[in-house]
């Protein structure tokens, strides 16, 4: 195998034939990562390095200043490990991530697969090395971004259509449309002076002000053709080669022409854009504060590219690669003359040629040039991998990740570029080289050297020799018969370099390309034009090729240049995948559209979304042409053109950047311009003529998105933004229905017209009191149009009630016989006066039986008085007025006019609800029982049956007489309304007989003649009280001690029989029923001082209560307490009605008809204040638990704090031998009470 030049031996190289060398670079394609080695004329060395994946990690902390070497690394398997989350390309493409990178080893050989192929030198790829001795600290250097395609999402390009990009899409000629013109002006004048015969026109803009940048990328085809006919006179012509060598795994690790990552993932991500990095100080090293990024991996951010210049001439200065970064600047790099990739740094052993850090940099991390724009001094650069080092891990020679070279573009003292053994695409930087002498850019991807001022007759072995370019993959539809494909390869001289098929012989007598040979039949019918038929179908997993060699010398023999390479596409066939075309535009001012982005093609399973922005085919051109030109684009699809976009022919639709791909084929333009400032009009239209208002002003319009039209509209007084429209130079007016102000240039104007306001007058309906009645229908108008009177009183409504006036306007002043639109915008008042009404009044009681009836009378926007009222509501004895209605028993409103009861009205009443006070008491007026209460409609009769109800067994009196506050006796029956506020139940004193019972033994007196009231009831315990076993009161006889407990927790018992103590002091016979108390059941005495035990349950009426049950109560459908229909928080205070008994309970009756308990210990007559808030006072402590027991919270006493109260309630609630202490309920939990501690506001 022919060595190159830089192989490092001493004896001259042998020169063997193009192909055996290029057949050993195809070969040995790391690409493949493992990839066929076809074992024909042994082009493939004897020893090929096995590969491993590696991470790439390592910290500088850990790094060694020298150069550490790489010996050995674990043996990869023979095959390629499948990409991950994909599938075969001839099934569903899905995305793939990075492709592996692996490491050579120094002894290990690969084994010969057909898992993946590409005739290409091996790529640098599968040099996975261990870290890097100098790696920065927390940085990891990452593989170049392989970008798949069969195995990758719209990564496939179209073949049934030409290259988008390269040959635009057949169009008919635009037929302009014609527009009515009627009334709209046309050309501008000075001042306001009309203008004359108006014309419209739909002549497209020119859309864009600027000149299109130079192009990206590189368009190796020209022009693609389905079906064509096959030739019978074409020249090279080969037959298919039904191998198919190319997989999935080998097509995802193609360095594909135009596939490129985005620079912000390059290296450590410190890429902030183009103008930041030009921005950055020459002198600035560290970190920038503003991203808190490394300066040099902003402007230089290609991880390789710093470790090569740091290797190559500054490690002198610095003591390791992390002080490099840390200190470089541009400003030092201005000082580098030389950057060549010497041999010795490659190799860490002479004698087995082990490789080094460098070398991995050099051909496995290194993609781009990017800030070698700033070393102004460079005058040579000599980039070459060591062969012997290759070789070593190897067994053959690779290709390294190198692809961007534009940095090079203007440096001024530049004499000789050598590339060697790198993916370098586009060399068209080094036309801008104005002291170029040499270049030798052999084993890369070039396929235009064109331009250059250099002499490459003296190179003619390598300068620019083995070219091997892998196309993204192609996708014909089923049933492609043919495909034509011309390519675009270009030789020195600048002229179309011939270009043939290949089938596996690409010099007579050779075939040592079989591996890459066409799996079609090919014809050369043209210099660079190839027709490929029979195209073979691959098999799932595999791909077809269609493969094309450019030879140095011409048909006719005669040497071109040292000019020649191979072409590889490979290529599918099916239906299941659509295509989108996409290609790269700038919109110019002549409004041309140039191509400034090669073109791509995203091929993959119809219905697969898309992303123009997140895709491996167009990450390049976006983020490229983004950085540079800024986000100034705009998608169309279809013709692409900017033309049709605005004239809205459907020929050119703005989408977005993301999209599905469809059945058919989707043709997408990025189009770019720059912002260009246009001049707006503002003015009018009169008698056809435009009028400006001499107010012109300017905007600047955007290709993505201009401002809103609405935004550039001024405020015109009395005038209002009628239509948009574009006046050409000359003169013509182009109507806009856009809402956005288009994209215009220099000599086009925007053209803002309005019209007079068409006032719409407000009418209001008022009456002499100024109260509004209505509106009115309302009249609009132009500004300046007259309106008489007497057209507006024949609109009036008729009022019913009122008569017409006059009419104002809204200020109140006069109005004339004639008035514009103008004169009253703010609207008018027409004045009615009220009539005079006569209005029945009917009282009713509630079920619509007349009691009285009256009239009254007044203006009919007159607001009835209380005195009115009075007159509609009088007194009726029983009775008391409920509500007025109407006469048709409708409600009225709140307040009500006499034109609101026009057809008479009803007072409703209802019976009075009668409470009387009932006080218990001897003939001398001394009280001898609880006082009682009773109630009832006022119409009710209250009888002897009512009052035996309310006489009680008292013992030692009887019941003698019924009466009133003055001591008159009350005759029965009455009604309840004739009795008074207060009752009294007057007892006679029994006369006890002369001889009584012993104490505790039996009563002789008949028990219900004389047993207390409450016998059969609840009591509770105002006080400490203790239970005896007897009615003598002894210490011996306690049975249970009750402490003093707060009203909610008093202790109660049910009274079941009573006696009297030696000293004739009476006591209740009781059961403890407090049921969560350890006393619960214990029967004793107690004493029944009306001071110490009390009725647990109200037997009089309040009008309020205020619910005290920490837990609150339920309002119920019936009387025991059964149906819950309402639940009231602790703290409510609820409105009574009625207090009614059951069995032995009370119930308070509310306004809704619902029952509420009557028991003191739950509610509490009257109201209850309830605390809203506490505010701490000293240190305090906040517990899950009543008791204060689980501290959950503590709060210092340095530190203010309100707690906003939920309730209350009392420790030891149910403890009888315990005293009780109140606690606040907060949010979180309870806290005390205690007024020292903490102030309640209520």
């Amino acid at each position: 195998m022919l060595k190159k030049r830089h192989s490092g031996l001493t004896a001259k190289t042998v020169q063997l034939p193009w192909h055996v060398l290029m057949t050993s670079a195809l070969f040995s394609s790391s690409l493949l990562l493992g990839s066929l080695m076809l074992n024909t004329k042994a082009h493939a060395e004897d020893g090929t390095a096995a590969v491993s994946s590696t991470n790439i990690e390592q910290s500088v902390a850990d790094t060694p200043t020298a150069e550490s070497v790489a010996t050995a690394a674990p043996t990869a398997n023979s095959e390629t490990a499948p990409v991950e989350n994909s599938t075969s390309a001839n099934n569903v493409p899905v995305e793939s991530g990075t492709a592996v990178s692996t490491v050579p080893t120094d002894s290990s050989t690969a084994t010969a697969t057909e898992n993946a192929v590409t005739p290409q030198q091996g790529d640098a790829d599968s040099v996975a090395a261990k870290t890097p001795a100098d790696q920065p600290v927390s940085e990891t250097v990452s593989t170049n971004e392989t970008i798949t395609t069969s195995t990758t999402n719209e990564s496939t390009p179209p073949a049934n259509v030409s290259k988008v990009s390269s040959q635009p899409v057949a169009q008919t000629p635009e037929q302009p449309k014609q527009t009515a013109a009627a009334n709209t002006p046309q050309k501008v004048q000075s001042g306001v002076l009309p203008e004359t015969n108006p014309q419209v026109t739909t002549q497209a803009l020119p859309e864009v002000q600027t000149v299109a940048p130079a192009k990206i990328g590189v368009d190796l085809i020209k022009d693609v053709k389905l079906n064509v006919p096959v030739p019978t006179n074409g020249t090279n012509a080969i037959t298919a080669t039904n191998v198919f060598n190319v997989t999935d795994a080998a097509v995802a690790n193609m360095k594909q022409l135009n596939v490129h990552p985005k620079m912000n993932t390059i290296g450590q991500q410190g890429w902030q854009g183009s103008a930041y990095a030009a921005a950055i100080p020459t002198t600035a090293t560290g970190v920038d504060p503003a991203t808190n990024k490394l300066y040099i991996d902003e402007w230089m951010p290609d991880t390789g590219m710093q470790y090569l210049t740091y290797m190559t001439n500054y490690q002198a200065n610095y003591g390791s690669f992390a002080a490099f970064r840390s200190q470089f600047s541009k400003a030092n790099l201005a000082t580098m003359t030389d950057f060549t990739t010497a041999n010795s740094l490659q190799e860490s052993n002479s004698t087995t040629h082990a490789y080094t850090s460098f070398y991995i940099y050099m051909m496995q991390f290194w993609q781009t040039m990017e800030g070698m724009q700033y070393a102004t001094s460079l005058e040579n650069i000599d980039v070459h991998d060591y062969s012997a080092v290759t070789r070593a891990a190897f067994g053959r020679d690779v290709t390294g990740q190198l692809w961007d070279i534009s940095a090079l573009a203007g440096l001024p003292n530049l004499k000789t570029v050598n590339i060697l053994d790198q993916s370098v695409q586009d060399m068209s930087v080094l036309r801008s080289l104005p002291q170029l002498t040499e270049i030798d850019m052999g084993w890369g991807q070039v396929s235009d050297p064109s331009g250059l001022n250099v002499n490459y007759a003296s190179h003619t072995q390598n300068g620019l020799r083995y070219q091997y370019i892998p196309i993204s993959p192609m996708v014909f539809p089923d049933g492609t018969t043919s495909v034509q494909i011309t390519f675009n390869v270009v030789g020195t001289d600048g002229l179309p370099h011939v270009v043939n098929p290949y089938g596996g012989i690409s010099y007579p007598g050779d075939n040592g390309y079989s591996v890459i040979a066409s799996t079609a039949n090919a014809a050369r019918v043209g210099t660079n034009t190839i027709v490929f038929s029979n195209l073979l179908t691959p098999p799932n997993g595999r791909y077809g090729v269609l493969t094309a060699f450019f030879p140095m010398a011409q048909p006719n023999g005669v040497f071109q240049d040292s000019f020649d390479g191979y072409i590889t596409i490979p290529y599918l066939i099916s239906n299941s995948l659509g295509r989108v075309n996409v290609n790269y535009q700038y919109l110019q001012t002549d409004g041309q559209q140039p191509e400034i982005g090669a073109s791509a093609t995203l091929a993959n399973t119809i219905g697969t979304a898309f992303d123009l922005n997140n895709n491996p085919l167009t990450n390049f051109p976006m983020s490229y042409l983004v950085d540079k030109l800024g986000a100034k684009y705009i998608v169309l699809n279809g013709t692409g053109k900017y033309s049709d976009y605005l004239a809205g022919n459907g020929l050119a639709n703005r989408v977005t950047t993301t999209g599905a791909v469809a059945a058919s084929d989707t043709n997408l333009t990025v189009l770019f311009a720059g912002t260009v400032p246009a001049t707006v009009q503002h003015g009018y239209y009169q008698d056809g003529n435009f009028i400006s208002f001499n107010q012109d002003d300017e905007v600047d319009t955007d290709i993505n998105g201009g401002p809103l039209i609405s935004s550039t509209v001024k405020l015109i007084p009395h005038y209002n933004f009628s239509s948009a429209a574009v006046v050409d130079p000359n003169g013509g007016v182009i109507p806009i229905s856009a809402t956005t102000v288009p994209y215009l240039i220099p000599g086009y104007t925007l053209r803002l017209a309005y019209a007079p306001v068409t006032v719409s007058v407000p009418i209001t309906l008022k009456d002499n009191l100024g109260t509004v009645l209505g509106t009115g229908s309302g009249l609009s108008g132009a500004y300046t149009a007259t309106f008489p009177l007497t057209d507006l009183q024949a609109q009036l409504p008729n009022i019913p009630n009122y008569t017409y006036d006059h009419v104002t306007k809204l200020d109140g002043s006069a109005l004339g016989a004639n008035f514009t639109f103008g004169d009253v915008e703010d609207g008018l008042v027409v004045i009615f006066n009220a009539d005079t009404l006569n209005i029945s009044v009917q009282q009713v009681d509630a079920d619509s039986n007349p009691l009285a009836v009256s009239t009254i009378s007044g203006p009919a926007n007159g607001a009835l008085t209380p005195a009115d009222l009075a007159l509609l509501a009088p007194a009726v004895p029983h009775y008391v007025i409920d509500h007025l209605v109407a006469a048709d028993g409708s409600a009225l409103p709140d307040n009500f006019t006499y034109a609101d009861i026009a057809d008479g009205i009803q007072a409703v009443y209802t019976v009075k609800q009668v409470n009387v006070a009932v006080r218990v008491m001897d003939e001398l007026g001394n009280l001898i029982s609880t006082d009682l209460s009773i109630s009832g409609p006022a119409t009710d009769e209250f009888n002897a049956a009512e009052l035996a109800k309310l006489v009680a067994n008292i013992p030692g009196y009887t019941f003698k007489t019924l009466q009133d506050a003055q001591r008159d006796v009350i005759q029965l029956p009455t009604l309840y309304g004739s009795l008074p506020s207060i009752l009294l139940l007057v007892y006679a004193k029994d006369v006890l007989p002369e001889n009584p019972s012993m104490p505790g033994s039996p009563i002789t007196t008949a028990p219900a003649a004389i047993q207390p009231w409450l016998v059969g009831h609840v009591i509770y315990a105002l006080t400490a009280l203790s239970l005896y076993s007897s009615p003598e009161f002894a210490t011996s006889n306690v049975l249970a001690t009750y402490v003093k407990k707060p009203r909610i927790y008093r202790p109660r018992f049910m009274v079941i029989g009573w006696a009297y103590d030696s000293q004739n002091r009476l006591r209740y016979q009781v059961r403890d029923i407090n049921q969560k108390s350890a006393t619960y059941g214990l029967t004793g005495y107690v004493d029944a001082d009306p001071a110490v035990v009390r009725g647990a349950y109200y037997q009089t009426l309040s009008s309020e209560i205020t619910v005290l049950n920490p837990k609150g109560i339920n309002g119920y459908s019936t009387a025991d307490l059964t149906g819950k229909v309402n639940h009231y928080k602790q703290g409510t205070v609820l409105k009574v009605v009625r207090l009614v008994a059951d069995r032995v309970a009370t119930r308070f009756i509310l306004a809704d008809g619902s029952y509420i308990t009557a028991n003191k210990q739950l509610v509490k007559m009257g109201v209850v204040p309830m605390p809203s808030s506490a505010d701490k006072l000293a240190a305090l402590n906040r517990y899950d638990d009543l008791q204060l027991t689980q501290r959950n919270q503590h709060y210092q006493a340095i530190t203010p704090q309100t707690f906003r109260i939920k309730g209350w309630d009392y420790s030891n609630g149910y403890n009888y031998q315990v005293k009780s202490v109140k606690r606040y309920l907060v949010n979180g939990g309870y806290i005390t009470a205690y007024s020292v501690l903490v102030r309640a506001q209520f």
